[in-house]
């Protein structure tokens, strides 16, 4: 079974773990990875793991193309950090420099992820290769600590000390097929609303009125695995 990592264009927030011995696969319905070998897949997962690589994938994933130094103040990074990461990003043909039509003064780069659709990979592949089973557990590691970051309790206290709103929500659920449909589609809808808002914002900077802050969301609608009695995946009902 494959695992799903990655976005195009903001849409795509997916999750892999390992339970039980078994590889399970989580990817939101709007995403839309590329499969690639077991090797190349070992290599971006090694790469894009790291923690500052992994906020800068996530700051940056909507496309829009970003100064080095606004990139280091969404992360919290100095800005040489930043641009030791980009460059290693660029080589394994994620990021992009960019050259702005406008509002460039040539003393800063720009850089851009240029709708990066993600990557598909079958980890019992990886776990195969040398050094395979430390790669796709460093993977699940950063995964697990980046949703416990996302959920925790002491970041959404941190938003509210703030005076913005913040949401943090988790449990289970007991939906019906077409309430679980509803449920998806509603918050895909929500989150593109969300998603065309952050654009707006990050092509008009500071110009347009309205102060704009930076928020992290994640979002999964994952069914129980362990289902004898779930219908088939062509089932009418």
């Amino acid at each position: 079974m494959s695992t799903d990592v990655g976005a195009r264009g903001g849409r795509a927030v997916s999750t892999g773990a390992h339970q039980g011995g078994a590889d399970q696969s989580h990817t939101a319905a709007w995403s839309e990875p590329v499969p690639v070998p077991a090797e190349e897949a070992a290599r971006l997962l090694t790469l894009l793991t790291h923690p500052i690589r992994s906020k800068i994938l996530r700051t940056m994933v909507h496309g829009e193309p970003m100064r080095v130094s606004d990139v280091a103040q969404a992360v919290g990074e100095p800005a040489n950090s930043v641009s030791y990461h980009m460059r290693a990003l660029e080589k394994a043909g994620v990021a992009q420099r960019h050259v702005p039509t406008e509002g460039g003064d040539g003393r800063e780069t720009w850089w851009v992820i240029p709708d990066w659709t993600g990557l598909s990979f079958d980890p019992a592949s990886i776990r195969q290769l040398p050094g395979g089973e430390a790669v796709v557990a460093q993977f699940e590691q950063a995964e697990a600590a980046q949703i416990l970051e996302l959920f925790s309790v002491a970041r959404l206290e941190a938003t509210e000390a703030l005076g913005l709103p913040g949401l943090r929500a988790d449990g289970p659920l007991r939906l019906t097929r077409e309430e679980a449909q509803a449920f998806q589609e509603g918050v895909t809808a929500l989150i593109s609303r969300a998603i065309e808002a952050s654009r707006r914002h990050s092509r008009a900077g500071d110009d347009d009125g309205e102060r704009a802050y930076a928020y992290d969301y994640r979002v999964a609608l994952l069914a129980a695995v362990d289902q004898p009695d779930a219908p088939s995946a062509g089932s009418a009902s």
